[in-house]
């Protein structure tokens, strides 16, 4: 996963209310009236993403290299846009981490609320490839947590397991992203 890349860098930051923020009836609640999924592989300006940008409220925006990173820690995702302003890439956080809120939508078909590694392997059979305990691509420190991934010819799918083994961010990225 390439996320890491803008923690560890010096990055300027700005907090964006985008196109009429979250004045809209359709941010109340917790739940997105838009999934976020929907978007991947759109042009940032395309009317669904930025339907979806509206409905999401406040962004944190990260500019790194090529890369732009739209952050919603308050929805549980963020989106990930490339030097050709295509979403390449989705995060959904499962779990709280650092500023990220539990995701609360619907995640990327077809999984449903995933409890364990076990049921996504029922759901959607053997992983195209898995990894983990590994060394940190951030600190070169071990890192515990495992993951599978799925390729279609359309996306890739993504998940992260915590150490518990209780999946805590699926990501959904194009396939020439995958890492």
């Amino acid at each position: 996963m390439r996320l890491w890349r803008f923690r560890s860098a010096v990055v300027l930051v700005c907090s964006v209310l985008l196109a009429g923020g979250c004045a809209s009836a359709e941010t109340e609640g917790t739940d997105l009236a838009i999934d976020p999924g929907s978007v991947l592989d759109r042009l940032i300006d395309d009317d669904v993403v930025e339907r979806l940008l509206r409905v999401a409220g406040p962004a944190s925006i990260f500019a790194f290299e090529d890369e732009t990173y739209y952050e919603f820690p308050n929805r549980g995702f963020s989106l990930l846009v490339d030097k050709n302003r295509r979403v390449t890439t989705i995060h959904y956080y499962l779990t709280p981490v650092e500023k990220y809120e539990p995701f609360a939508g619907v995640l990327p078909r077809p999984l449903s609320t995933p409890v364990s590694r076990e049921e996504i392997v029922t759901q959607l059979g053997t992983p195209t490839l898995s990894g983990g305990n590994t060394a940190s691509n951030v600190d070169g420190k071990l890192d515990p947590r495992t993951w599978i991934r799925y390729d279609h010819p359309t996306h890739s799918l993504h998940v992260m397991f915590s150490e518990d083994g209780r999946p805590d961010l699926v990501t959904l990225m194009t396939p020439e992203v995958a890492p």
